[in-house]
């Protein structure tokens, strides 16, 4: 794991019932002293295709700067992210190691 760690959170995009993509609204912000903790890799060969997902997990200190969802992107260390879902809250009995805990992916192929 690393610490100290600055991921920028941005809005993304999301589909229509069409399929279409829409623009989501929302600001960008930074958030510093983030934990990045690697979960390693997947390799899938669904449907005939070979490929790979590579995941992260971001702890990050309170506050932030508004709600993190799975429609926004992660830019960390210099990549974007997809988010997993609707970041969660880590709780912990240090009130300064609490806050948003959040999975992101990528993946290749």
């Amino acid at each position: 794991m690393s610490d100290g760690e600055t991921v920028t959170i941005r809005p993304g995009v999301k589909l229509d019932s069409n399929q279409n993509p829409v623009a989501t609204t929302g600001t960008t912000f930074k958030i510093d002293g983030c934990v990045v903790e690697p979960l390693g890799s997947d390799e899938s060969t669904d449907y005939g295709r070979n490929g790979t997902a590579t995941r992260l997990k971001i702890y990050a200190p309170n506050p932030v700067g508004r709600a993190i969802t799975a429609t926004d992107v992660a830019v960390v260390r210099g990549l974007d992210w997809q988010i997993e879902g609707d970041a969660d809250l880590w709780i912990d009995d240090d009130p300064d190691l609490s806050g948003p805990v959040f999975t992101i992916y990528r993946g290749k192929g």
